[in-house]
């Protein structure tokens, strides 16, 4: 059985907290709040940024392990 990672669940909970509170604040809100709709929006984009996170710093992690290549003389 795969084990939910704490980044996972931290992902989805921003992604579906984010899209309700747009919701809310869109469709039942009488008058909508530009500052909610903001924090929705960063909410929603958050998620994808960490990722990308992840993704730079693993790669960046694997070239530093490798040893420099021999350039030769000069």
């Amino acid at each position: 059985m795969r084990r939910v990672k704490f980044s996972q669940v931290r992902d989805a909970v921003l992604l579906v907290g984010g899209l309700l509170l747009l919701g809310h604040e869109t469709l039942i809100a009488g008058e909508p709040r530009l500052v909610l709709i903001s924090i929705a929006a960063g909410m929603i984009g958050l998620p994808a940024t960490f990722l990308a996170d992840r993704k730079l710093i693993s790669t960046s992690s694997k070239a530093d392990d490798k040893p420099p290549a021999d350039r030769g003389p000069g």
